[in-house]
């Protein structure tokens, strides 16, 4: 978690702002302060850390890798892209999410 936040070099202000949890219990996640991962809390972590939705949970029971929205974006077909850029285009995404999503579809040729 601590990795994938350095990585979009974000603060943990800036995660619990994109739908992350909150900072008290980012910090706990973090240091592996927490011994159970709630589903509400998962799905923050997925929304905050702009992963697929399941990864946080798939990171923390099994330690399997998560994926990032934008990789799985690549490998989308033009159809499911299309039907997404129009999902991020009418629906409440954070402004910096939705430019990082939109690029991936320009790359694509779909936007």
């Amino acid at each position: 978690v601590l990795a994938r936040r350095q990585e979009l070099d974000l603060t943990q202000l800036d995660v619990w702002q994109a739908g992350g949890p909150s900072n008290t219990t980012l910090t706990k996640i973090e240091n592996a302060e927490i011994d159970t991962l709630t589903r509400t809390t998962a799905r923050k972590l997925d929304a905050g850390l702009q992963w697929v939705a399941g990864s946080a949970k798939g990171v923390y029971e099994s330690g399997a890798a998560p994926r990032p929205i934008a990789a799985a974006l690549r490998g989308m077909s033009q159809r499911g892209a299309r039907w997404l850029m129009d999902q991020i285009e009418s629906a409440e995404v954070p402004a910096e999410t939705r430019a990082e999503l939109l690029e991936v579809l320009r790359e694509r040729g779909t936007a």
